[in-house]
């Protein structure tokens, strides 16, 4: 396991001293910040290994990219032309060499965006409800691109159950999870997702620690890695014990929270 940095940032100065002052050699980068890192137009695969190049010409591999969120019509089989804009990106990360991608595809939904907690469902469309097949479907496409392009689709986890069946259900290899402890304020067990996914499935992870106060998402106050309800020590020995070999980011640290300190942190813990 090695520590890693995401960032949206659209400057290729900043990052690199961001990495150098860290000590960080791998990096997930915002899709989005393409054209202007590189100053090609669009997101393609010429401008992702342009960037991927220049990267690692300083020591920093590009080891995963995040794609745009898709909206919740794009999910639910209501915009093609959307989807079809999704798959050409991820079809261009594959084909540039890049292994990964940080997928955020349920993130739209009403019922996680206005409230959700564990006592009412996490999506508006459930298994089994009228349009759950268009939901599979969605997720049979982009995994059908993964799969042409050898890349591992990293599905950010907010409902363990949600996305546990739709990934039974399309039974891509390529089609994984993004673990976040984040899932704590929804109401989930920081620590269930290695028993219940498999080491398999994890294709990267988030380290986020917080501070229960009520039920759902406005119940949670964001602190640093060090202090907060979730026992990092606990995530990262039953991620080594399953054999977890990828990136551990850190993530939304509070108002309290530093990123140094918490890359320094969690190297301490890996060693």
């Amino acid at each position: 396991m090695k520590v890693g940095l995401q960032t949206g940032s659209t400057n290729m100065d900043q990052i690199l001293k961001d990495c150098r002052e860290m000590v960080i050699d791998e990096i997930v980068l915002s899709a989005s910040a393409i054209p202007k890192l590189t100053g090609q137009i669009g997101i393609n695969k010429d401008s992702i290994k342009a960037c991927k190049e220049a990267l690692k010409e300083n020591g920093v591999r590009l080891s995963g990219m995040i794609p745009p969120n898709p909206s919740r019509e794009a999910v639910m089989g209501d915009d093609e032309e959307e989807v079809a804009s999704l798959c050409k990106i991820l079809k261009s990360i594959g084909e540039a060499g890049v292994e990964v991608t940080l997928f955020y595809p349920l993130d739209r939904f009403k019922n996680y965006k206005d409230e959700y907690h564990h006592t009412k469902p996490p999506l508006e469309v459930m298994p089994g409800d009228e349009k759950w097949g268009n939901i599979i479907r969605f997720f049979r496409q982009i995994g059908n691109i993964a799969e042409e392009t050898n890349l591992k689709i990293a599905n950010h986890v907010f409902a363990i159950d949600v996305l546990l069946e739709i990934l039974d259900s399309v039974k891509s290899p390529n089609l994984g999870i993004n673990y976040c402890t984040g899932m704590y304020m929804f109401g989930y067990d920081p620590y269930a997702v290695i028993s219940r996914f498999g080491a398999k499935r994890i294709f990267l992870c988030h380290a986020r620690n917080l501070v229960r106060h009520g039920p759902g998402r406005q119940g949670h106050e964001e602190v640093p890695l060090d202090k907060g309800d979730i026992d990092m020590a606990r995530y990262i020995q039953l991620l080594s014990e399953a054999g977890y070999d990828g990136l551990i980011i850190p993530e939304h640290l509070g108002e309290a929270g530093s990123l140094k300190d918490s890359v320094a942190y969690l190297k301490e813990l890996l060693k």
